[in-house]
């Protein structure tokens, strides 16, 4: 239910705020998603090329280095936290409940993951 009140210089003033418009789209998170999304799929198609440059390769788990494939996840999760940060404000910008947002995202990140480790170790003690 919406109130109206006109105010003697001649505005209206309404209990209820205006819809929120079309969210706009920010050019550069468009462009590293693509640009993430795009490494994703080169690594993964070059990791069954036999000879590549060592850059293009995982290092071993005992080497203190770092290549393009072990750079293009967590630039996926942190792109991914940035779209989870527009969405939940976007929903409301509201403190408590953008912060209620964040943390259903932030736990279901942290289930993936967990769920994904889980998984591996599993694996490996039958192994």
């Amino acid at each position: 239910m919406m109130s109206v009140a006109d105010e003697p210089d001649g505005t209206v003033v309404t209990d209820r705020p205006e819809a929120a418009g079309p969210q706009e789209r920010v050019a550069s998170v468009d462009a590293l998603r693509g640009l993430v999304i795009l490494l994703m799929i080169f690594v993964n198609d070059v990791a069954g090329v036999g000879r590549v440059p060592s850059w293009l390769k995982h290092v071993s788990a005992e080497a203190d280095a770092m290549t393009l494939p072990d750079i293009v996840f967590p630039a996926f999760l942190f792109i991914a936290g940035i779209a989870g940060i527009r969405i939940g404000f976007y929903k409301s910008p509201e403190l408590p409940v953008f912060v209620n947002i964040l943390g259903c995202l932030t736990m279901a990140f942290f289930v993936v993951g967990l769920t994904g480790l889980i998984t591996r170790l599993g694996y490996r003690m039958r192994a």
